[in-house]
């Protein structure tokens, strides 16, 4: 039986003068409803939208993130955090970008003075990246590029694409998702009508509006959840999976190989674990429910001894 949902009413309650902020409201969902797409919206919007980040920059006169040029007020690692607050997006789409500077320097270095290859939209032209106290020439890279999620510095050996005399690029944390904020709240219209009113407040870096992340997020969840409809058609029952060939993992070999000798038992514990044919700690945890049951009989077995004693002296 197919479950036919009603067509919800959908509507823009209010947008900030920068059209970074927005209210998107979804009139008329059964009870219930309301919760779950607020819930799994809220999550694709904060982690799967993709989008354009800063990666990787050079700096003249640099070779670690905590070092800045001579003249330079900022250090090392107030420059790399202007980095990491630098917002592009290309006219087209394009795995990564780069944009460059090459200037005589006195006061405020701005994100605005940076140019590149290809048509790119600078979306904080007015962002300062450092400040001189001198006439200083500055020479500085910074490659955008696009992905999902939040990617660590040190979480992947990165393939750097940017080189200065000989020097490697400085790598930053890269955090690719526009959409900076979202959450939900639920309005319920019954008694009087059995429906809800679900709204989402979103806002976002700038690349993308608040409506299109709402639209991206909604199209991805409708994706994996058409997906998910093919379970009709799986026949595969949990037992009749093989787990021959598969190899252990580092865990179960680290398990195998402590006998529960190097365990703190007492000698009674002890004996009755060999009774049973514990000989590792992953036998120990494999055969769990077992020894579970054991233990239960145990206590069963000496407290009706004891009521029996107790039976006799009465």
């Amino acid at each position: 039986m197919i479950y036919k949902l009603p067509a919800p009413r959908l509507g823009i309650d209010k947008v900030s003068d920068n059209k970074r902020k927005a209210r998107l409201r979804v009139e008329g969902l059964p009870i219930g409803i309301s919760h779950t797409l607020g819930n799994s919206l809220r999550i694709l919007l904060m982690s799967s939208i993709p989008g354009y980040a800063p990666r990787e920059y050079l700096l003249s006169e640099t070779k670690s993130k905590y070092d800045s040029p001579r003249g330079v007020y900022q250090s090392g690692t107030e420059i790399e955090q202007a980095v990491k607050a630098c917002r592009a997006v290309p006219k087209n789409k394009h795995e990564g970008f780069t944009l460059s500077v090459n200037k005589i320097v006195n006061g405020d270095l701005k994100l605005g003075d940076f140019t590149s290859d290809i048509e790119v939209e600078i979306l904080n032209p007015d962002h300062v990246i450092l400040n001189t106290e001198e006439e200083i020439r500055i020479v500085m890279y910074i490659r955008f590029e696009h992905g999902v999620g939040f990617l660590k510095e040190d979480y992947v050996e990165t393939n750097r694409k940017l080189v200065l005399d000989g020097g490697k690029s400085l790598v930053v944390d890269a955090d690719f998702s526009p959409v900076v904020f979202a959450n939900y709240k639920i309005l319920e219209n019954y008694p009087s009508v059995k429906q809800e009113t679900l709204l989402i407040d979103i806002e976002t870096n700038g690349v993308i509006s608040p409506e299109v992340a709402m639209s991206t997020a909604s199209r991805i969840l409708s994706q994996y959840g058409a997906f998910l409809t093919a379970f009709e058609a799986v026949t595969i029952r949990p037992e009749s999976i093989s787990t021959e060939g598969i190899e252990p993992t580092a865990r179960e070999l680290a398990l195998e190989k402590t006998p529960i000798e190097d365990l703190v038992l007492s000698l009674d514990s002890y004996n009755s674990l060999k009774d049973m044919g514990i000989r590792s700690l992953r036998d120990l945890v494999r055969e769990k429910d077992l020894i579970t049951e054991k233990i239960k009989e145990e206590v069963i077995r000496k407290l009706d001894e004891i009521g029996f004693i107790v039976e006799e002296i009465k």
